[in-house]
Formats: C-alpha cells, structure tokens, sequence
C-alpha cells in the first residue's frame, strides 16, 4: 500500500480506461492496479468498467459446460422417445427413436406441424402412447396444434435448446445414421427407394448394440426379425417355452446397462464444468452466436422473458424481438450502459466560511441559522459580518451529507429565544474523505 499512488476522483475515470487499454478481464485490471494506483471501491469499478465494454462482449471466450443433469432412464420399450425433423431433395421425414431399445423409426411427412401431428398419431397406434416425447426447437414441434395433441395425449413434451444438441443426443444420432440411410438410397429427383431403405431399417433394427450385445429387435420383440441374412432355426424364440421369462430377464439386462452408461455418460461431462448464476426475467443479456461467419461471438443481446426447466431461458432478442430458446450456457448477463455504476463526479468546491460562532453579536435564529443584527437606518439590509475589520459576503449555505446531530448551546452565542432544533454537525467536506488529514 505505501508505494501505491491514490487518485482523487477526478482522475479516477481517466485511470481506469487506461487499465482496460488492452481490453483485458478483470483479474489482470486488478493485477495491474494493484502495483501502482488506489482508490476505495477500485475493485467493484473495474468490473464496472469490464462489464460495459462491447468490444469485450462479442469477444469473451465460451462459457464451459453446465453440470449434466440426471436423465429420466425409462424402464420399458416405447416408454420415452425422442424426435427429429430432417429434409432431403424437398421431401421432409420424421425420425423418432426409443430411448430404451434404441429402435429407430422414419415416414415421410410434409413439414408442419399438420404433417409432424399426423406422423405422431400415426406412431401412437404402432408403438403405443409415451410418456415422454423429446425434439428439439423447431417450429413443428413447439406449434399450438402440437401441444394441444400432446396434452390430450398426456404426453410430456421436453425440448432441446438451440444449438445444443446434447440434450437430444440420442435423436440425432439415430437422425444422423437415417441421413446416411436414405441419401444413399435416393434417386436424383429425390424420390427414395422404398425396397433399398427397408432393408436398411431391418440391419439397422437387428444391429446389437456394442455395450449390451442385444439389438433393438431383440430388446422389443425378445428376437431378431427375419431380413435378408439366413437366421438358424433355435434362435427362434418363439419355439421356446421359457420366452416370457427371457423376454423379462433382457429387459432387466437392458435397464442395468442403460443405468451404467447414463452413468458414465454423466461423469464424462462433469470434467471442466461450472456452475454458472441462475437468471431471472428482466436480467440483460448478451447471447452467443453459434452460426454463420461469426460464431462464437458474443454479438447479440436480449431480455429474459421466461425461465424453463434444465437451465433453459426463453429470451427476446433486441431489433428484432423475436423469442427463441437458449441454454444457459450460451447467455451471459450484462449490465445496460444507462443502468450501469459510473465513478462519483468531483463535487464542487465549497468556500470555508468564517468562524461566526465567536463573534458575540451573533444570534440564533427561530429556524437555527446564525445572523447578525442589522442597524434600522441602514440603507442595506443585506447582513454584513466583518472578520479583522474587513467586510466579507455572506457565507454560502451547502447541505451536509451527514444527518444532523443534536449538540448542546453553543458556548459565546446568544439566542434571541430558545432554539427549535439542534445545530447542523459541521464535519470536513466529502471530496475530503479519500485523503488522511492531521
């Protein structure tokens, strides 16, 4: 502290752009300041200053990770599925998987929601009626029309944020794997081959899965279904007496495994997490691009204007005010420049006025200002005080930042009738407080 330089307030804005020159963060503006200047507050004022400047907004680093939240593991076929849309030549399809088995699922559907619910009901009268239906933001997915259905369904619908395809990883992966499945099995007008894509469908549904050796036809149908590849006769579960029983025990396999890699899978991305503040509505916030030239930039700001669950926040981007959904991740809270703590202005100086309260013609006022008599033939009413014979102005009077005090009489002053109220508590004045005064 002894070879650091304190800077009145008046310099103290020209000092800190001078620290935030380099656009650093806010650690190194504190490094730096702490080998050379001072002030009280310096601390809260750099972040100040950190946190309105735009360059450092569309330039700042990713936020890390969110800390994974615990999946829902289902505990039977077709009980939770997840959804996705995908185009190819024009021609839209619905991929939808089961999180338990893994089995995929595809049809041709105009896009819409009209198309994507008749899709869905469709699916209900195959597989059943799930519980949970996960997709991402598109606008088929979050249409009126689509939540209606899934209300009188009583489906619970969870939606994946923006650019943020962990939250639906299972989707699209089996979305990525149906791509593959049906561009190699199109024509140049984008008509697809149904015969070639069946086939697809039937390897891909008898496929074991690496980690629990069961395919997902297994998984549903306690058997691998008939394709194209020669099947021996005692793989034929049902010429097997015990085939409920087995069917039961795959499931219970299954389920373990499910729980062990939902496991492993949470561990994972616990590695270089943090937990960032929760926002509220009204918070100011600054999103970050993840598309076009510029992604990754911090160019984009909003209002929060609702909060859903699994750190999602439904935010209204300024300019265009449109809504779109985002994960926490990808927001960050700023403070608006109008709104924002700027470094107090030097107040104006304040003449010290003469010691009136031991000249003993002073008196006290009814409303406790002191005051000289005033001769009755004078032509000048203004109150004169004289100080060594010399005539001086009037003090000028300045509000006291400190609440008044009561104090005793005033010793050498005479009060013309008993004081209403205590004196004012005369202290040194404000812009005085940051320097140390014998």
């Amino acid at each position: 502290m002894d070879h650091r330089i304190v800077i009145p307030r008046a310099l103290r804005n020209e000092v800190l752009r001078a620290l935030h020159a380099a656009h650093q963060g806010t650690s190194r503006m504190q490094s730096r300041a702490l080998g050379a200047v001072f002030w009280p507050g310096i601390t809260k004022e750099i972040e100040s200053t950190r946190s309105r400047c735009h360059a450092c907004w569309g330039m700042s680093p990713s936020q890390p990770r969110m800390p994974p939240i615990q999946p829902c593991v289902p505990n039977n076929p077709f009980q939770a599925i997840a959804a996705d849309f995908c185009v190819l030549h024009g021609i839209g399809y619905l991929v939808s998987v089961d999180r338990f088995s893994g089995w995929p699922h595809v049809v041709a559907s105009r896009s819409g929601a009209k198309g994507f619910i008749s899709a869905l009901i469709k699916y209900f009268a195959t597989f059943g009626v799930p519980e949970e239906l996960s997709t991402d933001g598109g606008p088929e997915f979050t249409a009126k029309e689509t939540a209606a259905l899934l209300q009188r369904w009583g489906v619970k619908h969870r939606l994946s944020s923006v650019y943020h395809p962990q939250s639906n990883g299972q989707a699209e992966v089996a979305v990525k794997s149906i791509k593959r499945l049906l561009t190699s099995h199109t024509d140049a007008n984008g008509s697809p081959d149904t015969e070639a894509v069946a086939a697809g469908l039937l390897q891909y549904r008898n496929t074991p899965d690496p980690q629990t050796g069961m395919s997902p036809a297994q998984i549903v149908f306690g058997r691998n279904l008939r394709d194209l590849l020669p099947i021996a006769p005692e793989t034929q579960i049902f010429t097997n007496l015990m085939v409920h029983p087995v069917w039961r025990q795959t499931w219970e396999k299954q389920e373990e495994a499910l729980r062990l890699r939902f496991a492993k899978q949470v561990d994972d991305l616990r590695h270089n997490v943090r937990q960032l503040p929760p926002l509220v509505p009204g918070n100011k916030v600054v999103l970050q691009n993840q598309t076009g030239n510029h992604s990754k930039r911090w160019d984009r700001t909003g209002v929060i204007v609702d909060t859903k669950p699994y750190d999602q926040y439904v935010v209204k981007v300024n300019g265009s005010g449109r809504l779109t959904l985002r994960n926490r991740r990808f927001l960050r809270q700023i403070q608006e420049l109008a709104n924002a703590k700027q470094p107090s202005p030097l107040p104006p100086t304040v003449p010290q006025a003469p010691d009136i309260t031991t000249s003993p013609d002073c008196t006290e006022s009814q409303d406790g200002k002191l005051t000289t008599p005033t001769k009755d033939n004078s032509e000048d009413t203004t109150p004169q005080l004289t100080n060594g014979g010399t005539t001086q102005n009037p003090p000028m009077e300045y509000s006291d930042p400190a609440p008044p005090q009561a104090q005793g009489p005033v010793p050498g002053v005479t009060s013309a009738m008993p004081p209403q109220r205590p004196r004012r508590d005369r202290r040194p004045p404000a812009y005085l407080r940051d320097y140390v005064t014998e």
